[in-house]
């Protein structure tokens, strides 16, 4: 058989070319931190009356911790009543990027905040 009968229509039928798998979508950024997790926010209801090591208050598109602060840029839903939130951070004469989720209970009284892998459960200071 010639080359030229190898080719179209002398050997096996041409395999059509897969589609291409589609890509997937990331989800989409949020402009701030949703209302729902504003506010202020500590290790307990009696620690709301004062300021603890464990406070954290948020506002607006910043988180401000105990000693540090973070002013957030990236905001991606991360489920129903989750965030993963991310920016520039700053505390104790460091400064650092950093990324961290912000989960809260389906009542909307507690705040459980992970990075790095620890969580940390708050409750919502009324």
């Amino acid at each position: 058989m010639s080359a030229e009968g190898a080719g179209a229509g002398g050997g096996a039928p041409p395999q059509e070319a897969a589609p291409a798998p589609t890509p997937t979508e990331p989800p989409p950024l949020v402009t701030g931190i949703p209302a729902k997790f504003q506010g202020k926010w500590d290790e307990s209801a009696a620690a709301c009356a004062t300021t603890s090591i464990l406070t954290l208050t948020i506002a607006g598109n910043e988180l401000r911790f105990h000693e540090s602060i973070g002013e957030i840029t990236s905001v991606t839903p991360d489920g129903d009543n989750a965030v993963k939130v991310a920016g520039p951070f700053e505390g104790e004469g460091e400064k650092w990027e950093g990324e961290m989720r912000l989960e809260l209970s389906a009542d909307g009284t507690t705040l459980t905040t992970t990075n790095g892998g620890t969580a940390t459960p708050r409750v919502r200071c009324s």
